[in-house]
């Protein structure tokens, strides 16, 4: 499925994902990790960009706040006790 499918999924649909291992996100995840999923600067890398703009991606969460909500989640999933 590939690591940033599997998050933007588990994101979108967190009653569909019970838990979510990745093994493998990107390189451009390997030197800061999760921290840079929350910096909104990275709607605009690849391969996350092909979703669309940092906007359109934000729309098909909902909004802004849902957005953030959403990597909220995420953040607190990944590191939940399994």
């Amino acid at each position: 499925m590939g690591g940033i499918n599997a998050i933007v999924y588990a994101a979108r649909y967190p009653d569909r994902v019970s838990k979510l291992v990745i093994g493998d996100i990107g390189p451009e995840f390997a030197d800061a990790g999760i921290e840079q999923i929350e910096d909104m600067r990275i709607l605009k890398v690849q391969p996350i960009n092909k979703f669309g703009t940092p906007v359109e991606i934000m729309i098909f969460f909902g909004g802004r706040d849902k957005y953030l909500v959403a990597i909220k989640e995420l953040k607190s999933q990944i590191y939940a006790p399994a």
